[in-house]
């Protein structure tokens, strides 16, 4: 399962857009493979990403209009607008269920890459991990 952070905002999104970019682009430097999502149980949904590194939840709201624009409007940035080197936003519309009452939280999973010298192809640290694991057996 992989760790889990709160950092998490609620407001109106026109007057938070702009903090959650920040909150992106932070961990953005540090990170690759990133994806967007939306969930209404965050403990749970964690549990989706066994091979990533980190999950932030940023945003919490009653209004599930809310959290589906704060996303459209992430992922866009990421995609389009970003100061950094976003190696892919990795995204799948539509892929989990959400409860039918709120509170619903937005949430960026990262995925770190590693690349290697020798050939420049990336890795992830999990990659990383069992390639040297099977060079010690």
């Amino acid at each position: 399962m992989v760790p889990l952070q709160w950092d998490v905002r609620t407001g109106w999104p026109n007057a938070i857009e702009s903090e959650l970019r920040e909150v992106a682009e932070c961990y953005g430097h540090d990170y690759g493979w990133l994806k967007v999502g939306i969930t209404g149980n965050p403990e749970i949904r964690r549990w989706a990403y066994k091979e990533w590194d980190l999950m932030v939840v940023l945003y919490q709201s009653a209004s599930l209009e809310h959290v589906k624009d704060m996303e459209d409007r992430l992922i866009n940035y990421l995609w389009d607008e970003a100061p950094f080197p976003v190696a892919t936003c990795n995204n799948e519309r539509g892929g989990g269920s959400l409860p039918d009452s709120p509170p619903y939280y937005l949430y960026v999973v990262w995925q770190v890459l590693i690349a290697r010298a020798t050939n420049r192809q990336t890795l992830t640290y999990g990659e990383l991990a069992k390639a040297i694991g099977s060079r010690d057996e």
